[in-house]
């Protein structure tokens, strides 16, 4: 018989448990292997196994610190506000100038060719067609804002 009452669902238990694996893992505490079938400890909250040998607390020394373990080439740079959007304002500028002065080296280069062509109608195209860098567009400058309102 179906009843719309409400039934107590039991809360859910977030603590480490002992049980066989079914998949193959890795052990959290000393990167052992463990493959499937295996007696491990199982934490639901962290998705983890660790060994059954393993002890079941976490050391009481210090940590290290996040992004500084071991075999990290670059560390993360932490301290000063706003660092990453300075650079990344920097590499979108310095990317904007590079395009402009390719872009002028065309012009140039096409103006000088349209001279020799044309003599008298190409000086006057190439005075008529002036370029024009102009100024940043949008894009560019949010991130310079972004680092102005961190100092």
């Amino acid at each position: 018989m179906l009843s719309n009452q409400v039934t107590d669902q039991p809360a859910v238990d977030w603590q480490p448990k002992r049980m066989r694996l079914r998949y193959a893992g890795t052990c959290s505490s000393c990167a052992a292997a463990l493959p499937a079938g295996t007696q491990a400890w199982y934490d639901p909250a962290r998705h983890k196994v660790r060994c059954a040998d393993c002890p079941t607390t976490q050391p009481q020394g210090p940590q290290p610190a996040v992004g500084l373990e071991v075999g990290l080439a670059d560390p993360v740079e932490r301290g000063v506000a706003g660092n990453s959007a300075r650079r990344e304002y920097q590499r979108r500028s310095d990317r904007r100038i590079a395009r402009s002065e390719a872009a002028f080296a065309a012009d140039a280069a096409w103006r000088a060719q349209v001279k020799l062509d044309r003599p008298l109608l190409g000086r006057l195209a190439a005075i008529t067609a002036k370029p024009s860098r102009g100024p940043e567009p949008q894009h560019v400058t949010a991130w310079k804002g972004a680092t102005a309102n961190k100092k």
